[in-house]
């Protein structure tokens, strides 16, 4: 949304998926209470990543995460002391409760959707994290510029604690989930994958 500024305080519900949903971050395996996600060696790249959000972005809290085969799931908050509401707005995403998918910018010039990234804003924290991610992976197996991740991203802003806790909720029981999953290519092969 132009008029948003996505540097203001929000919550917001982050959703990246791999390129083409190939399932490369790990695999779901029975626990002793749920079935958890066992890691892969990219998967911990992704998993240190994530969590190195507030060394680069003291102005983010991180809250519920989850790393799935082929996608992640997280909560966030950024802090911005210069703006303030209590009300939600309709026209405000990160009030409204309605979800956007966005374009992380992947260039330099810090721009997408013809928009100027803010440097604290959740577009500029996704695309940092995405591209510190691929820049790992691709020095771990020797390649350069290969695509890790899905161009475009899901957000949602959170405007009540009653709506965070039912996110919170979901990605803990994700994994749970993933024999249901539409993501879950095994469960699902027929299921055409847009590109």
């Amino acid at each position: 949304m132009k008029e948003f500024d996505y540097a203001m305080d929000a919550r917001w519900f982050v959703t990246v998926c791999t390129h083409e949903r190939k399932c490369t971050l790990g695999e779901i395996v029975e626990g002793e209470e749920m079935p958890e996600v066992k890691l892969s060696e990219v998967g911990k790249i992704v998993e240190e990543c994530w969590f190195a959000i507030t060394d680069h972005f003291p102005n983010v809290v991180l809250d519920e995460f989850v790393i799935m085969p082929n996608h992640i799931h997280g909560l966030l908050e950024i802090i911005d002391a210069r703006h303030h509401t209590d009300a939600p707005d309709d026209n405000n995403p990160a009030t409204s409760g309605r979800g956007v998918a966005c374009y992380a910018p992947t260039g330099s010039g810090e721009r997408f959707s013809g928009i100027s990234a803010k440097p604290q804003s959740l577009g500029t924290i996704i695309r940092s994290f995405k591209s510190a991610v691929t820049k790992r992976i691709n020095e771990l197996y020797g390649k350069s510029d290969e695509p890790f991740w899905q161009r475009n991203y899901y957000e949602h802003g959170i405007r009540s604690d009653k709506s965070l806790e039912k996110i919170q909720n979901y990605i803990k029981e994700n994994p749970l989930m993933w024999s249901e999953d539409e993501d879950n290519l095994q469960s699902h092969p027929m299921i055409p994958r847009a590109q």
